[in-house]
């Protein structure tokens, strides 16, 4: 048997020691223990009270980059109120058992001429002046042209690879989409209109964007549709007993 022959197998066997290993380690994860979400009724009195209290906060952050930017807003916020479970187990160990947010969408109409206008929404969401420019500007500045589909989300950060604590522009619409415009932007807003069953136990309701009637309002000298989001955390849940307390300890 040659060489090449020889060297084929042996890594052909490899693979599939890896591949055996990898299903067996995987099997014996899932066989671990992990702790065990505790009840809670996401429609109690205390959540409930923590969720109408935590509207404010966001409204009022979207309201104060309108004023700011003195652009309009259109039609009414989007809302995703989302609680997530979280997980804690050989894999993974997160500090609450659930956790709960609320995001509130707004579109806003940015006028012509779009790029300085742009700059002056990104100069918007926080407070004070950025001489070095936001990475609303720099995502303007990298935009090809190709659409405004392409252009990256944003925050009024100063400092690249910095992040704060603000609403933010997630995305941009075309004022005047075509229906395939269209089409692509509601579906790249589905994400956050929508609520993904995607943890345990999770709870979501979401009031979408009202995406087709502010295109149908659209001011006539409007250049492009922003999408601006602000999130709050509003509530937590924590663990009744961490995993490795009832497991190696056995107590709890």
């Amino acid at each position: 048997m040659s060489g090449r022959r020889v060297g084929v197998g042996c890594v052909l066997a490899t693979v599939i020691v890896l591949l055996v290993g990898g299903c067996g380690l995987s099997m014996v994860l899932s066989t671990f223990p992990s702790a065990e979400h505790p009840d809670v009724d996401f429609r109690g009195g205390e959540i409930s009270a923590a969720r109408d209290a935590v509207v404010p906060e966001p409204e009022g952050e979207l309201a104060i980059v309108v004023r700011r930017s003195g652009f309009e807003p259109l039609g009414p916020s989007g809302r995703r109120d989302r609680c997530e479970a979280g997980q804690d187990n050989f894999t993974r160990q997160d500090e609450y058992a659930y956790t709960c947010s609320m995001e509130l969408r707004q579109l806003v109409a940015v006028p012509l001429p779009f790029d300085p206008n742009a700059v002056r929404l990104g100069e918007a969401l926080v407070e004070g002046a950025c001489p070095d420019r936001t990475d609303t500007d720099r995502a303007v500045a990298d935009w090809d042209g190709s659409g405004l589909s392409s252009i990256r989300g944003s925050r009024g950060d100063c400092t690249p690879g910095t992040s704060v604590d603000a609403p933010e522009i997630e995305r941009w619409v075309p004022a005047r989409p075509s229906p395939e415009e269209l089409e692509r932007a509601r579906s790249s807003l589905a994400f956050g209109d929508r609520c993904y069953r995607t943890f345990h136990r999770e709870h979501c309701e979401a009031r979408p964007l009202e995406l087709e009637a502010a295109v149908a309002a659209v001011p006539e000298n409007t250049a492009a549709l922003a999408v601006l989001v602000a999130r709050d955390s509003y509530y937590s849940v924590g663990w009744d007993c961490p995993w490795p307390a009832s497991w190696l300890v056995a107590r709890c």
